[in-house]
């Protein structure tokens, strides 16, 4: 059982060290870092689409006639 655990530690690892990898040619210099922009520009997208959404109510295809 303890080997089994020893070997998904090190698959653990080799992907902690791949994902840094990649993370380091997008120009992030840290995963975590990655993961701030990531989490910021999520915030901003949502808020964006919500406003799409608004928009798309009062002036999109299905939107009522006015009158």
């Amino acid at each position: 059982m303890q080997s089994r655990i020893d070997r998904k530690n090190e698959e653990i690892d080799l992907l902690k060290i791949g994902l840094s990898g990649i993370t380091k040619r997008y120009g992030f210099y840290t995963v975590h870092d990655f993961y701030k922009a990531y989490d910021s520009s999520k915030e901003v997208y949502v808020e964006y689409q919500g406003k799409v959404d608004k928009q798309e109510k009062v002036y999109g295809e299905n939107a009522q006639e006015l009158k």
